[in-house]
């Protein structure tokens, strides 16, 4: 009876349901609107580094060159060795990373996209033997390109970090991005520092292979 009553009232005035479905519109579009101002700007963001970051970083500059991997990760997925083997060695081949170097990894963990963080900190861990700068963040573009700024603050030297290629289609990573931080990651890292960096000769340099 209730079902029936609610869905007469309806169909014979409807002008409340289109003012409330206008109202859930609005709230939409004002939250992806939101989400993307976000995602677009790294100012804001506080970026401290560990001890063991800051030893790690040091001894990077010191050989001349400090190279980062970017690694896809999960809060609910242990890393393995072979997976942290196997992005290395594809991206010695992909981007020429000479052997010698040791290569640090950066993952960003996203663990609330609804979230608003304006400190974070960089975490130097060992994982399965590989060295890996670990940090929380709310959009991973966004924290990756905060994170590169600040080393370079700190070492005086122009990153380089290395993305690999991705095989997802343009509009889906759109949409990851969006709704959870993640996407198409690469060209968004590389945007953000424009707008905080004008000078080009100080933006850290952005590879994808």
């Amino acid at each position: 009876m209730f079902i029936y009553t609610t869905g007469a009232n309806v169909i014979e005035r409807p002008d409340g349901l289109r003012v409330g479905l206008a109202f859930i519109g609005v709230i939409v579009v004002l939250s992806f609107l939101s989400r993307f101002l976000r995602t677009a700007t790294v100012r804001g963001i506080a970026v401290e580094l560990d001890p063991t970051a800051v030893a790690w970083l040091a001894e990077a500059a010191g050989k001349g060159q400090v190279r980062l991997i970017a690694h896809e990760t999960r809060l609910s997925r242990t890393e393995s060795a072979s997976r942290y083997r196997q992005k290395l060695h594809h991206m010695r081949l992909a981007a020429n990373i000479p052997h010698p170097s040791r290569a640090l990894f950066l993952e960003v963990r996203v663990a609330d996209y609804s979230d608003f963080i304006t400190h974070t900190t960089v975490r130097g861990v060992e994982r399965r033997g590989f060295r890996v700068l670990s940090v929380d963040g709310t959009s991973v573009p966004r924290t990756i390109a905060a994170v590169l700024l600040a080393i370079r603050d700190q070492t005086g030297m122009m990153p380089h970090i290395y993305f690999r290629w991705t095989t997802r289609s343009p509009l889906r990573n759109l949409i990851r991005l969006l709704l959870f931080g993640q996407g198409e990651v690469a060209p968004v890292t590389r945007e953000l520092p424009r707008a905080a960096e004008p000078d080009h000769t100080r933006r850290p340099w952005v590879h994808e292979g």
